[in-house]
């Protein structure tokens, strides 16, 4: 029948809206992802310098203060 046809479309119709929709989560979940883990990448490799900055500051106040 005609609304059985109509019926089976529209059910067939959401079932593709729904694989898009999920599909479109799966990656925009992979694209946190490897936001995440390339922030977690540069917050290291500052947190590094800072720490290589931070022992030549106290080189240089250690060096002032035995000059004084």
């Amino acid at each position: 029948s005609l609304l059985e046809g109509s019926w089976e479309e529209y059910a067939d119709s959401m079932d593709q809206e729904l694989e898009r929709l999920k599909a479109s989560e799966k990656k925009l979940k992979e694209e946190v992802l490897e936001k995440d883990a390339e922030l977690e990448r540069v917050s290291r490799e500052k947190d590094a310098e800072l720490r290589v900055q931070a022992e030549k500051i106290k080189e240089l106040e250690a060096l002032l203060a035995s000059k004084q």
